[in-house]
């Protein structure tokens, strides 16, 4: 073998090896699985956001069912929307909640007595815009209260995505209220467990009289809804991020009246109740 030819055939030995190492390089690559924007989208350490996205009220009479329909509300993808209604008389029943874009799902309901606070989660992988439809049905007996509704909704970014329709990123639900007949509450408590984690939110809505107003935050928290009320009936969000583990105590009543300031109200009848839920929101991990 002479020299020259030796030479030769190391060079194509050599170009050859290099380009079956390129071929392997790029079938690797090629084979590692690329991963999507939306498991991206479950990894972060942001705090939980809230955005208030509308509110409002109707009243109807105490023989006529409630029937309200919302602005068009833009709610953003991967966003937990959470729709805060009180009804004035819920002898008819609960209240419902129609939307052609997207769900939602009763989280819960304070109160036992007339007046009720609920709350609904909606939770979906694209952005929507549209009117929610609220109805509140015809009371079955006629007691002379009037069938009002109230309704905000707010929007928390930073949320857990896991399970149904928003189901994941409600960590713990909480109601308190007035006993029926109690003649003055100046505040609300509501002990809520262990968070799941140090950037937990917690988010509050709360219903009384429209003479209470205007209410006046917990500690730590501050208004993410405008008050919105109808003679004899108000209600409010608040919202408190980086929850660990507080007693929450949603609301004082304001003054009012004349005389000495004084904490509360009396109630104007035994059926009725003052009240507020707490939320404690996961975030997204």
């Amino acid at each position: 073998m002479t020299p020259r030819f030796f030479i030769l055939s190391l060079v194509v030995l050599v170009t050859l090896a290099l380009g079956l190492t390129a071929f392997n390089l790029r079938v690797a690559f090629k084979d590692v699985p690329t991963v999507s924007g939306a498991p991206l989208a479950q990894c972060t350490t942001a705090d939980i956001t809230a955005k208030p996205l509308g509110g409002g009220a109707k009243f109807a009479s105490s023989t006529d069912a409630n029937i309200l329909v919302t602005p068009a509300i833009t709610i953003q993808a991967n966003s937990l929307a959470l729709l805060w209604v009180t009804q004035s008389n819920s002898l008819g029943g609960l209240p419902g909640v129609r939307d052609p874009n997207r769900s939602w799902q009763l989280v819960g309901s304070s109160g036992p007595n007339l007046r009720k606070l609920h709350v609904f989660r909606s939770l979906s992988p694209t952005a929507t815009t549209g009117a929610v439809t609220i109805i509140s049905p015809k009371p079955t007996i006629d007691i002379g209260d009037a069938n009002v509704l109230l309704w905000s909704m707010v929007q928390h970014t930073n949320v857990s995505l896991s399970g149904i329709n928003g189901a994941g990123a409600i960590g713990q639900v909480v109601s308190a209220g007035s006993e029926p007949g109690s003649p003055l509450i100046t505040s609300i408590v509501m002990p809520l467990g262990p968070a799941q984690s140090g950037r937990s939110a917690v988010t509050v809505g709360v219903m009384a009289g429209g003479s209470a107003l205007p209410f006046i935050p917990g500690e730590g928290f501050t208004f993410v809804s405008n008050a919105v009320s109808l003679p004899g009936l108000a209600s409010q969000v608040e919202f408190r991020p980086r929850f660990s583990r507080i007693a929450l105590r949603t609301f004082f009543f304001t003054p009012h009246g004349n005389g000495p300031p004084r904490l509360g109200m009396k109630w104007k009848s035994a059926s009725k109740s003052n009240g507020a839920m707490g939320t404690m929101l996961a975030p997204r991990r």
